[in-house]
């Protein structure tokens, strides 16, 4: 009767855990957000970055911008929950949630930067770059958060895309990333609002 007691606890503690790594991850209502500004922002990319090709600084700038513009968007919520609805474990999660992601937003960002400063010739690889960098990021997270291993498939296909379109006078284009991050989003919601539904802090 014991060891049926003790396996039972067992039981409980992992399925706490687990609930733990999931609790500050990302939500599906954020990502959705997250997507559709991806979306508007390819819509818009034309206004404000009218001729990436020829001046790709424009180009990363405005991205930059919009990733900046998500970031915000999903770390406020991160913070909100770390400092107000976390237990001391599901901040310790939320923690390694964060450095599991970090390296590839770094490394993302502050080589694109030399790329288009030193070589603005290889700026059409910055799409693919990007989401080969995205994709690692969800690859890093496949642990804490099993939807991302499906984020980071699609990321790495789209990259592959991105490559083979590396001569196509529209591989700058705002369609390209907006959408690609528009429905690698979606397609992370949508799995984790199937995963969360009916659970609290969903």
């Amino acid at each position: 009767m014991k060891l049926d007691q003790a396996l039972s606890e067992v039981e409980f503690i992992r399925a706490r855990i687990g609930g733990a790594d999931r609790a500050m991850c990302f939500r599906w209502a954020t990502t959705l957000s997250v997507g559709l500004i991806a979306v508007f922002a390819g819509m818009l990319q034309s206004r404000f970055a009218p001729q990436p090709i020829e001046r790709p600084m424009e180009y990363f700038v405005y991205w930059s911008a919009i990733a900046m513009i998500a970031v915000v968007l999903s770390g406020g919520e991160i913070v909100q929950r770390y400092l107000f609805q976390s237990t001391d474990l599901q901040r310790l999660q939320t923690k390694l949630a964060l450095q599991d992601f970090a390296p590839a937003v770094v490394v993302g960002g502050s080589v694109s930067l030399f790329l288009v400063c030193c070589s603005p010739g290889f700026a059409p690889l910055l799409p693919a770059f990007w989401m080969a960098c995205f994709s690692l990021g969800m690859f890093s997270l496949r642990g804490r958060l099993p939807e991302a291993i499906w984020g980071a498939i699609f990321f790495a296909m789209a990259a592959i895309v991105a490559v083979r379109s590396i001569n196509s006078p529209y591989i700058l284009s705002g369609w390209l990333m907006g959408g690609s991050f528009g429905i690698g989003h979606f397609i992370l919601a949508s799995l984790l609002y199937a995963n969360t539904r009916g659970k609290p802090n969903g």
